[in-house]
């Protein structure tokens, strides 16, 4: 999946950062470690690349994801618009094969990388065509299951 910015995320949250040595910096936004920081001094430090971010003072560590959450925000606050499988409003959507191909091409590096850390290997993810969807207005690791024939797909 891929996101905005952490410099367009600090901007739209209206939280004060500089810039220095490639890095943004702002206070801590965790815990309040930096309630006794002088001046402009802060600990909060930013990768704009990656938008991973690391308190120097008390070692918060995440991603723009895990602070879009801690800030109360959803991933869809921070997604930007790419090519998403369907929403399907009914009850039981349909995985026909096209959409368990766009699903499987779908998959964020991030969710490649919590099934990998699970045993789940890149061979296993393509054989049986693991993908990412948004069904029920949720996000999904969709898993889709051929019929006895070996045919149609359903997900679970």
């Amino acid at each position: 999946m891929k996101t905005i910015t952490i410099r367009e995320y600090l901007t739209r949250k209206g939280i004060a950062f500089k810039e220095q040595n490639g890095e943004l910096i702002t206070g801590c936004l965790f815990n309040g470690c930096d309630s006794d920081s002088k001046g402009d001094e802060a600990h909060l430090y930013f990768n704009p690349e990656t938008g991973q971010y690391e308190c120097k003072k008390c070692g918060e560590k995440g991603n723009i994801i895990t602070l879009a959450r801690h800030l109360g925000d959803s991933i869809d606050d921070v997604a930007l618009p790419s090519r998403k499988c369907r929403e399907n409003p009914r009850k039981n959507p349909d995985f026909s094969p096209s959409l368990v191909e766009e699903c499987c091409q779908n998959l964020p590096d991030h969710i490649r990388r919590y099934l990998n850390a699970r045993g789940i290997t890149d061979a296993i993810i393509e054989d049986y065509k693991l993908g990412w969807g948004k069904f029920y207005g949720r996000w999904w690791i969709t898993i889709p299951i051929k019929d006895i024939d070996g045919i149609s797909y359903s997900s679970s």
